[in-house]
């Protein structure tokens, strides 16, 4: 099996606010898994939620999960060049869970 590894790389985050602080949720915390032997937030699972076919279902299961946040931002976050600079990191903002 052959893959093309490009230079670029992204994902998710999902940050919760709360009284206006945002902050980022573990995606550990978000998809617990009980897998052994891999580790399905690595293998990028979460960017899933980017869709907005699956955002109404996935912020209702936030607010289920975590009622403490009032509001949750699901953010695409994109690395142009991991090797050249790992740093490097652009973010937008997909939709909000009012």
């Amino acid at each position: 099996m052959f893959f093309n590894v490009d230079a670029g790389y992204g994902g998710a985050e999902v940050y919760g606010v709360k009284g206006g602080q945002k902050d980022l949720l573990d995606p550990h915390d978000i998809l617990e898994t009980k897998a052994v032997g891999y580790d399905n937030i690595h293998r990028n699972v979460l960017s899933e939620v980017l869709s907005f076919y699956h955002g109404p279902a996935f912020c209702r299961f936030l607010r289920r999960k975590f009622p403490e946040y009032e509001q949750f931002a699901v953010v695409a976050v994109y690395y142009p060049n991991v090797a050249e600079n790992p740093k490097e990191k652009l973010y937008r903002t997909v939709y909000v869970c009012e």
